[in-house]
């Protein structure tokens, strides 16, 4: 740990990165949509109930969440209209494209913004299309990055919203059982193999199926390096097994270390 110029110690590298990535997310939860509807439909959650109540909003913020809310709306839309259950929406041509191994990227991004703009009965829609039609044993090499922040995280988030009852667990809508959770396991257990580096930081792919190619570059960017910790603390303390969040720290540890003397900086690049 490094000491201020009061002698005190502060935060050691892994907590201020954890800190640095957790914040925004955090704060992203506290505002839970609700207001008048729009987009994929008018609900906004069982009972009406908000996170904060719009009282506690600041003017601005509850004039504008309205609009907010219609705009996740009419994204999403646009995606199930054009692209779905293909990876991504081209904007420009109105067309979908698989980028990741057409298993819906964009749809297990959403899937927890649907939650905390109230669209509910959508959330449970999707979340079992996901359960029942999405499996990761496919001959791709995608990027651990990506990967890791919209497909893990984003199967994470949409599990918490139902364990935390974010989204009542309808049954004849679905019957939720821990299906995203079983898949945010196996997606981990495909991407913690390229942690197997000697400095810690993870190499830049990975085959969903075949796992590593030996002639993967040990090339990576900061970001390949520092990004991992929300998503892999979560799976660590979701199912009792610390690798995952052993192997996100020792790559944000190696990070720090690689940081300049003279400037506290990094390289664009590291070396895995």
């Amino acid at each position: 740990m490094r000491s201020g110029g009061d002698g005190k110690k502060g935060p050691g590298p892994a907590a201020c990165i954890f800190l640095l990535v957790a914040l925004p997310l955090v704060t992203a939860m506290c505002v839970r949509g609700g207001g008048p509807g729009g987009g994929v439909g008018e609900d906004e959650g069982e009972g009406g109930g908000a996170w904060r109540s719009t009282d506690a909003l600041h003017p601005i913020e509850a004039e504008m969440r309205p609009y907010v809310r219609e705009m996740i709306g009419h994204a999403f839309n646009s995606y199930i209209k054009y692209a779905f259950p293909k990876d991504e929406l081209r904007p420009v041509n109105g067309a979908g494209k698989n980028t990741m191994g057409g298993y819906g990227w964009t749809l297990i991004d959403a899937l927890d913004t649907l939650a905390v703009a109230g669209f509910h009965t959508e959330f449970r829609r999707y979340a079992r299309w996901v359960e029942e039609n999405v499996s990761f044993d496919i001959d791709i090499s995608v990027s651990v990055f990506e990967t890791t922040i919209r497909a893990l995280g984003g199967l994470l988030a949409a599990h918490f919203m139902y364990e935390e009852g974010v989204v009542e667990i309808v049954a004849s809508e679905h019957n939720y059982t821990g299906g995203l959770m079983r898949l945010a396991v196996d997606l981990g257990n495909r991407l913690l193999p390229c942690f197997n580096t000697s400095t810690g930081i993870p190499y830049g792919a990975v085959n969903l199926r075949h796992g590593l190619d030996p002639t993967e570059t040990t090339i990576a960017s900061t970001a390949d390096g520092g990004t991992f910790l929300v998503e892999m603390t979560a799976l660590s303390g979701l199912t009792g097994d610390d690798r995952y969040e052993r192997a996100a720290r020792r790559a944000s540890e190696a990070l720090f270390a690689a940081r300049s003397p003279q400037t506290g900086l990094m390289e664009t690049t590291l070396t895995s």
